[in-house]
């Protein structure tokens, strides 16, 4: 039986030293909590058995008497995971294969790494450079490709490539965009939304150039946490639905770190770009049209000759 904390109940801090499951109303309050029991306490938003517990406990660090301390203490919350029809399903309702659940993690979002919040998901992560390219991409289950302001194409571009899914977390001027989660041939890509600001805004490309190369200080602790969250949901969700997931279509989301407000964003495929077209993907769309614009890289950054 899958349990899990019900996922409108927050955790907060009381004081520097005692943490508090609960908003409104302290359901259970941890007093000097290690970095791993919080990371621990926040694993259990995303379902599993109790011996699924453990382990996630043990890769945390933290011994199997303080995972059994923990969940005691946090019993009188935790409830019933549901389970959709197509998580029991072996096979997406696409009729895709599944991909191994093996998470690659390249880069950090504003110096943030992830790849310890996944882990806790219980699949298997690899952590790598910004640059990292995987030898064997089909090892690959999804990348979650993290970076500041810019993703450039010198990284999506093999990705697109190989076939191989990706989540895609930018760190921006005011917040962070969690998304596209780009599933190759299915839903819009990177290169879709550059060429829609490029039509927005024909300077993009020369601002896209300086921006591959900055560094942006670290987000605020809140939108850290909300970015945290919002990842490892939606790589649970690919990990136990695939395609079929609703994570994986045509919305990203935004974080405003100032005003604290999280915004979904539609996207939509570009006319001029052949993602729907690759001859790895899986579904093949209309026919790519032709145009003097073209879009390549130079220098491990985007540029756009018009």
């Amino acid at each position: 039986m899958d349990l899990r904390l019900p996922p409108g109940v927050p955790i907060v801090w009381r004081s520097p030293t005692v943490l508090q499951l609960g908003g409104v109303a302290a359901h259970a309050i941890i007093d000097v909590p290690s970095t791993g029991a919080e990371r621990f306490l926040e694993s259990l938003r995303q379902q599993g058995t109790l011996e699924q517990f453990q382990e996630r406990g043990s890769r945390l660090g933290l011994t199997s008497a303080e995972v059994r301390d923990l969940l005691d203490a946090v019993s009188p919350l935790l409830e019933v995971a549901p389970v959709s029809p197509r998580r029991r399903a072996t096979r997406p309702a696409s009729g895709v294969p599944r991909r191994p659940p093996v998470v690659l993690v390249r880069g950090t979002v504003a110096g943030d790494d992830l790849s310890e919040h996944i882990a806790a998901l219980g699949c298997t992560v690899r952590r790598a450079g910004a640059d990292y390219r995987p030898p064997r991409p089909a090892e690959i289950g999804v990348v979650v490709d993290c970076a500041d302001y810019v993703l450039p194409p010198r990284r999506y571009a093999p990705l697109m490539a190989d076939d191989v899914p990706h989540l895609v977390v930018i760190a921006e001027d005011l917040g962070a965009t969690v998304g596209p989660f780009v599933v190759p041939g299915r839903t819009p890509c990177v290169r879709c939304d550059d060429l829609h600001r490029l039509d927005a805004d024909r300077a993009w490309a020369a601002i896209a150039t300086q921006l591959a190369v900055t560094d942006r200080v670290p987000l605020p602790r809140s939108t850290r946490e909300i970015v945290r969250s919002l990842v490892t949901r939606s790589v649970a969700s690919w990990l136990a639905e695939g395609p079929a997931s609703a994570d994986c279509g045509s919305e990203s989301w935004k974080l405003d770190a100032v005003s604290g407000e999280v915004h979904r964003t539609h996207r939509s495929f570009h006319g001029e770009c052949g993602c729907r077209a690759l001859p790895g993907s899986e579904t093949r769309g209309a026919p790519r049209r032709v145009s003097p614009r073209t879009a390549h890289v130079s220098g491990g950054a985007a540029s756009v000759r018009a």
